[in-house]
């Protein structure tokens, strides 16, 4: 399944002076990154494991990878339009709330900043994601790109498994995880409508 308005920019981009996309701002190297991405994640349907791991793990492991290739999907969308991947917001009062509600959120808030503390000792000055999951925490935002940021980068670079997070042992972060995954395709959905409108506008200049 390609994203949203893929077919419309392909129908653009056909016949087009390509050079020309390039110099009105636009990659056709990373509008094509992003599709595979976006494909990979939504294509993603289970990880699949021999009888040693139990149906429990592998389908909570399932919902912690599904969110991953989805974040990387929006990440590589947010790349291409050439947003600010730090600064960028993604809001969704169900997403929060699920988080707030879960008897297991402190367990997965320890286990990203542990993450995160490896790659930012420096304690004076925290970073946009350890702000974002502070705002999270306290309910003052429902922004959650940061904790989408800080999943990914725990589950590729750090301590984090299904059960370490949490995921395994609570329905209701395994929900939260579900929405989480919709919210982050939707989003790469809004920004190729964006990408695709913003080409549109640059390359007839």
């Amino acid at each position: 399944m390609y994203p949203d308005c893929w077919k419309e920019y392909c129908d653009f981009l056909r016949g087009k002076n390509k050079d020309k996309f390039y110099a009105a701002g636009w990659s056709i190297a990373k509008a094509n990154r992003f599709s595979a991405r976006y494909r990979m994640a939504v294509s993603f349907e289970a990880a699949i494991f021999s009888n040693e791991i139990s149906k429990k793990t592998a389908t909570s492991f399932s919902h912690v990878l599904a969110t991953v290739l989805s974040q990387m999907a929006l990440e590589a969308a947010i790349v291409l339009n050439k947003k600010d991947i730090g600064t960028y917001k993604m809001t969704c009062q169900e997403c929060a709330e699920l988080f707030k509600s879960s008897k297991m959120n402190t367990t997965l808030i320890n286990t990203l900043m542990s993450n995160i503390k490896k790659y930012n000792p420096d304690d004076s000055k925290k970073s946009t994601i350890e702000e974002g999951l502070d705002n999270l925490v306290s309910g003052n935002s429902s922004d959650v790109w940061c904790i989408a940021r800080a999943i990914r980068n725990s589950f590729a670079h750090g301590d984090m498994t299904s059960h370490g997070a949490g995921v395994a042992q609570c329905k209701i972060m395994r929900k939260f995880f579900i929405k989480l995954k919709d919210v982050l395709i939707n989003h790469c959905n809004l920004e190729m409508a964006f990408g695709l409108k913003q080409c549109k506008i640059n390359y007839l200049k």
